[in-house]
Parts: C-alpha cells; sequence; structure tokens
C-alpha cells in the first residue's frame, strides 16, 4: 500500500489597473486616485484535484483617493485625505457538494472531497479620513496630524463546517467502519460568521528642531486607540463556562494607553576641517 497522487493544470488570472488625476489651483494640489485588482484561479483539493470537487479562489480589490494639499502660506501647509477601499476574498467550492464531508484514508494519503477548509471568505470595507498640518517657524518645524478609520469587515468561515471522516485504512472505508484515522470523525459547530468591524483614531505632535545646521532633533508623540473586532463582544455570551483564575469568557476591554513617545536625531559630521 502506498499513497496515490494526482495531478491537475493549476492557473491563475489576474487583472490590475490604475487611474490618477492630478490638478492644480491656485495655493490648491488636488489629486485623485482608483486602483482594481481582479483575481481568479481554481481552488483545489491537492490531494484529489478533480473537476466535479473544484472551486475557486477569488480577490477583489478597489480604492479610491483624493487629496487637497494646501499651502496657505510660505510657512503653513496642510494635507488633507479622503479615501474608501474594499477588499473581498474568498475560496469557494460547487454548490452540489455544499454539505459533503471530506473522507481521508491515511494509509494511501488520499482526501477524497473539495478543499479541506472551504468555503471560506471575507469582505474588509475602510473608510479613512485623515488630516496633516505642518508649521514652519525660526528653527522649529511643527507638525501635527489625526486620522480616522472606520473599518466594517465581516467574515465567514468555520473549520471543517462540512465534516471530515478520517478512516486509517481503506478497509475501514469501505465497510463503513467507525473511523479511526489520527482526526476520527470531526465536524464544526457553531456560528461561521464574524464581524470584525472596528473604529480607529490616531493622533500626533512632532517637532524637528534645528540645533545646528549639521544637527537636528525630532521629538514627538503618538496616540492609538482602536476599538475591539464588534463580535468580539459575543465572547460574554460563554460567561457561564467561565474558570475563575484560569480563564474568562468576558466581553473585552479596549486599550487606551497607546501613547508613544518620539525621539530621533539626524547628524551629519563636517570633515571640513
Amino acid at each position: 500500500v502506498g499513497n496515490v497522487q494526482f495531478f491537475a493544470p493549476d492557473y491563475d488570472n489576474q487583472h490590475d489597473f490604475q487611474t490618477n488625476v492630478d490638478y492644480n489651483v491656485g495655493k490648491h494640489q488636488l489629486r485623485g486616485r482608483f486602483l482594481y485588482d481582479r483575481f481568479r484561479a481554481p481552488n483545489l483539493n491537492p490531494s484529489l484535484p478533480l473537476p466535479e470537487f473544484t472551486g475557486a479562489t477569488y480577490r477583489d480589490a478597489r480604492k479610491v483617493a483624493f487629496t487637497d494639499i494646501w499651502a496657505v502660506t510660505s510657512r503653513l501647509a496642510n494635507d488633507f485625505r479622503l479615501s474608501y477601499s474594499r477588499n473581498n476574498q474568498g475560496w469557494s467550492i460547487p454548490d452540489a457538494f455544499s454539505n459533503f464531508p471530506n473522507a481521508k484514508i491515511d494509509e494511501l494519503g488520499l482526501n477524497i472531497g473539495p478543499e479541506d477548509n472551504s468555503p471560506q471568505g471575507g469582505t474588509q470595507n475602510t473608510y479613512q479620513v485623515l488630516d496633516n498640518l505642518s508649521y514652519i517657524i525660526g528653527s522649529h518645524q511643527f507638525k501635527f496630524g489625526v486620522e480616522y478609520r472606520n473599518t466594517i469587515s465581516p467574515s465567514d468561515f468555520l473549520p471543517r463546517a462540512r465534516g471530515e471522516w478520517d478512516y486509517a485504512t481503506l478497509s475501514e472505508f469501505i465497510n463503513d467502519l467507525v473511523p479511526a484515522g489520527s482526526n476520527g470523525a470531526l465536524r464544526g459547530a457553531g456560528l461561521s460568521v464574524f464581524a470584525g468591524n472596528q473604529q480607529s483614531l490616531y493622533w500626533f505632535v512632532q517637532d524637528d528642531i534645528k540645533i545646528t545646521r549639521n544637527l537636528t532633533l525630532n521629538l514627538g508623540l503618538r496616540y492609538e486607540y482602536t476599538t475591539n473586532p464588534r463580535d468580539a463582544d459575543t465572547q460574554e455570551l460563554n460567561s457561564i463556562a467561565s474558570l475563575p483564575g484560569v480563564f474568562d469568557f468576558r466581553k473585552p476591554k479596549t486599550d487606551t494607553n497607546n501613547f508613544g513617545p518620539r525621539f530621533g536625531f539626524a547628524y551629519s559630521p563636517d570633515f571640513s576641517g
């Protein structure tokens, strides 16, 4: 008895393009961007790549961005940006096998059915607004910035949702015995949908100080705040199973103390003598 091997062609199709629009008016530099990406490939079971079991691997990405760089004065400049991006990806299987469990035969190294971890997929929509301000006075260059993001990110994945029967031998499989392979008989249970929706707020302040003509200090402070994924709160529904002092099923707390001080310097040695 040995491993059974099969072969199938593998390929992918990808289309990408980018469109840019730039326009200068007065003290404003206006810029627009659109990015497009489309990817398609077969979703094969590498152990048994039969066309009946083959689904699709897909990925679609889109991004629209707008930027306004405004030279308010010779000392003051503002950089404002808006963007929206969408990423959608997944691994599908033929509808006829949506409830078809995978059957493994260990002694043959064989896995009968669609790709093990399929179907699954997810989408991420990100809305972003950002504004940076730069001001020069004397030997100082002050920079201030704030950014807000709203991410809407549903996903759909339940490991072994279709079930898995792992037979140690071909004889077990033919005689319909209880699977005695390394994984036995498994099937995922529970919800497959998870909403990873999050909101984020970032800000920073910075001062670049020119101490001498060849030495500049960089001093600053950054703060980041990101909420927990929305459905992480559902852990609280399992609180009855908590084991005090060991693990607790509860609504996770959001981290609110993400301050990051910045310090740096740029020095250029003078070898002129």
